[in-house]
């Protein structure tokens, strides 16, 4: 039952990552200065690494 549990969790967690990427990705393409660009390509590879770790918990596997 607690496994079950988690797995839902994981998985709404990866489905929200995955809704939220568009709005990133759209962000980042209207980016106007480097600086800009720079920050918020970090912080989509930071989103892409913690999805990967949600997917790869979901899995049951290890990066």
């Amino acid at each position: 039952m607690i496994s079950k549990i988690l797995s839902f969790r994981h998985h709404d967690r990866t489905a929200t990552f995955a809704e939220q990427m568009p709005g990133r990705n759209t962000r980042l393409a209207a980016a106007k200065t480097a600086h800009e660009r720079g920050a918020l390509a970090g912080m989509s590879d930071a989103a892409d690494r913690q999805n990967d770790r949600q997917v790869y918990g979901l899995a049951g596997a290890k990066e």
